[in-house]
């Protein structure tokens, strides 16, 4: 090999970048191909695809579903800055010429890529044409490209063609087929996916059961079990399909299902769709499935699903799982549910700062609710917590409440000797409301500890007045930035009130 041909440029290799990388790769592979501007891009790819080599095709045929779904900030070109006209390049033409091209390589990537037209008429019939093509890779890719792409409700789909392939002599091709027969729900295709169900490969016949759950056809059942059981892909579908036929033998694996801590499989999509089965059946076993615990997104599907079926025998799981894994959604499915055990769950939350963030629910939510029993609960966060944002929310509910008590008592803790209690005060302070708060709050810039420095001010943006804009303006000076940002946030809220 000679020293010019070990460095000659070949197409194949630049193709690709044209579609991926940064802007610099893909303009430096728009030079190396000799593409100079963006209105150059679409006559290279169909001159490429008419008159390229057997390698050039195949890259071309493939970079164009990858530019088809894309969403390039420019079209690669040398100096282009301008942004990228996709809808120039004749994919359509291209694509159309590939799925007919000799090599099969090509062929198969120009299936694939044609699914990002599926809103093209010619697009759906060239890939059922291509479900006759002599290869089993082409045609398994059509029959793909048809399922997992299908987009238009105008262009009727090849079901005929689709069905005929499920009888193909390659078990690809009839996997392939049967996958997209599941997106299409076509009744006419009913009886030969049950003829698969006895397919000799279990990947056919998967895919056979999945395409009849979707259409809602009992013969799949004991396969959909026998998928959710095992754990493996895609758990997810079956499941959704046996909640929607309420197939009653499903229920002791659907439950096990919900046990399974596995953050890809079907814990999410049995806990919706168990409501199916009525709320006898769906409580108790969403209920039980809780004390797991699992995935934190299977359990607030769970809590939103109890909510919703408003059955209070499921207070005490959902107190459970509050104490225990303090999910915020618990409080607010409790309250809706009602009742006193619910509503004293809550209120005990107030004062878990374990779960800091069920505990500012739990104390916003009383005060909405308007559960007066829970003020004693509310003072304690205010005079304990730890956390500024709870103190504040305990405030503001007290406030809902109608608390004359915790006002005076906050303003007397401004002076006291700990810090910390300054800080809750502070914070507390601008929640409740207290019109004889705001001279305190003043006085309260001057502390020596900037975090009470910093509530003051922020509360001041709330119950100030115009007796409170010079020291704010004071504040704005502050040597903490933090009392400093504070201050300006109360400037602009007391702007806004008119002062």
């Amino acid at each position: 090999m000679t020293e010019e041909s070990r460095h000659q440029v070949l197409p194949e290799d630049f193709i690709p970048s044209l579609a991926g990388g940064g802007r610099a790769s893909r303009r430096y592979a728009a030079q190396m191909l000799g593409i100079n501007g963006p209105g150059q891009l679409g006559p290279f790819l169909l001159e490429a695809m008419e008159r390229g080599t057997v390698p050039v095709r195949r890259a071309v045929s493939e970079t164009l579903g990858r530019l088809l779904g894309s969403s390039l900030p420019g079209l690669p070109g040398a100096g282009a800055e301008e942004a990228a006209d996709l809808s120039s390049i004749p994919y359509l033409d291209c694509l159309l010429m590939g799925i007919r091209d000799p090599d099969e390589t090509t062929r198969v990537n120009s299936a694939g890529s044609l699914a990002r037209l599926g809103e093209s008429r010619e697009a759906v019939e060239a890939l059922a044409l291509a479900l006759s093509d002599p290869s089993a890779p082409v045609r398994a890719a059509a029959a793909r490209s048809l399922g997992r792409h299908w987009r238009s409700p105008e262009v009727r789909p090849p079901v005929s063609a689709l069905v005929q392939a499920l009888g193909d002599a390659e078990p690809e091709v009839r996997e392939a087929a049967a996958g997209a027969l599941e997106y299409m729900r076509a009744p006419e295709a009913r009886t030969p996916l049950i003829g698969l169900l006895e397919d000799r490969s279990r990947e056919v016949r998967i895919r056979a059961a999945l395409s009849l759950g979707a259409l809602g056809a009992p013969e799949a059942v004991p396969l959909l079990i026998e998928v959710l059981r095992s754990g493996g892909l895609p758990s997810s579908a079956p499941a959704l399909y046996l909640c929607r036929m309420k197939a009653q033998e499903a229920l002791p694996e659907l439950k096990a299902a919900m046990k399974r801590f596995d953050p890809y499989g079907p814990q999410r999509t049995v806990a919706r769709g168990i409501a199916n089965f009525g709320a006898s059946v769906a409580v108790p076993a969403l209920c039980e499935a809780l004390e797991y615990g699992g995935d934190r997104k299977f359990r607030i599907d769970a809590i939103e699903v109890l909510e919703e079926l408003g059955d209070r025998s499921a207070v005490p799981a959902l107190a459970r799982a509050l104490r225990q894994w303090g999910d915020p959604q618990a409080v607010t499915a409790l309250l809706r549910l009602g009742g006193r055990e619910a509503q004293d769950a809550v209120i005990r939350q107030v004062n878990d700062e374990v779960h800091e963030a069920a505990a500012e629910r739990a104390a916003v939510w009383l005060g909405e609710e308007g559960i007066t029993r829970a003020m004693p609960a509310l003072r304690q966060a205010v005079e304990q917590a730890e956390s500024t944002y709870l103190v504040s929310a305990a405030a503001e509910s007290l406030a809902q409440l109608g608390d004359t008590l915790t006002g005076p008592d906050m303003v007397e803790w401004l002076g006291h000797q700990r810090p910390d209690r300054r800080r809750r005060a502070a914070a507390a302070l601008g929640s409740l409301g207290d019109e004889n708060a705001a001279g305190p709050l003043v006085a309260a810039l001057r502390d020596p500890d900037k975090e009470v420095r910093r509530e003051a001010a922020q509360s001041l943006g709330w119950v100030g007045d115009q007796a409170a804009v010079p020291a704010l303006t004071a504040a704005v000076d502050d040597i903490d930035e933090g009392v400093r940002e504070a201050a300006g946030r109360a400037l602009e809220g007391l702007a806004r009130r008119g002062y």
